[in-house]
């Protein structure tokens, strides 16, 4: 008997504009971290969480002057 395990997972995350976001495990309970370019300043959450239905938590962080 097979049984069939559906692994949720939160989708790819793209970096912000003259920024980076490094995804460490987009696995539940997963984080990923965001940081921006010499110069710019991180507007909004800098970490984000991969939540049980499968959502990032907050939004997408901006990088402005």
């Amino acid at each position: 008997q097979f049984f069939c395990y559906f692994s949720v997972q939160c989708p790819i995350l793209t970096n912000p504009a003259n920024g980076r976001v490094t995804v460490f495990s987009r696995a539940i309970g997963g984080a990923a971290g965001y940081t921006c370019n010499t110069g710019y300043t991180l507007r909004g959450t800098g970490v984000r969480f991969c939540g049980s239905d499968g959502v990032w938590s907050g939004s997408r962080p901006s990088c402005s002057k």
